[in-house]
């Protein structure tokens, strides 16, 4: 996401799930890239007709996963979402203003400035197999 997506995400509707239909951009990507309080990365990211869900330590080892055609959401609370922070410049921006529009809060980290555009920015469950 750019900067100036960044700015403009905004609270507009609430919405009970994010479906794959739900995209404009089907093409596969880092949806959302971030860490939790523990200091696990949490990776959601698009492949196929399947939103993937993978947690993991900093040894690499996989510590949970899930394959999901939607999203829910549930009183402005996303599971899936990185509970500590995520980063903004490696996650979607079509995909944070669904978040957003359905009363998610997101709680983005500061930039690094140092971000090379990339197709996934985690890692993903073959990388973790």
């Amino acid at each position: 996401m750019t900067k100036e997506e960044y700015e403009i995400l905004g609270s507009k509707r609430k919405n009970s799930a994010i479906h794959i239909s739900s995209l404009k951009n089907s093409n596969p990507r880092t949806l959302l890239y971030g860490y939790d309080f523990d200091r696990n990365s949490v990776h959601l990211y698009l492949k196929g007709v399947w939103f993937t869900y993978v947690r993991y330590n900093n040894h690499g080892d996989l510590l949970e996963q899930k394959d999901m055609y939607d999203i829910p959401i549930a009183a402005g609370h996303c599971y899936y979402i990185p509970n500590k922070r995520v980063y903004w410049e490696m996650s979607d921006f079509e995909f944070c203003l669904l978040l957003k529009e359905g009363g998610v809060p997101i709680y983005f980290t500061n930039s690094n400035g140092n971000v090379v555009p990339q197709q996934f920015y985690g890692k993903t469950l073959q990388q973790l197999s």
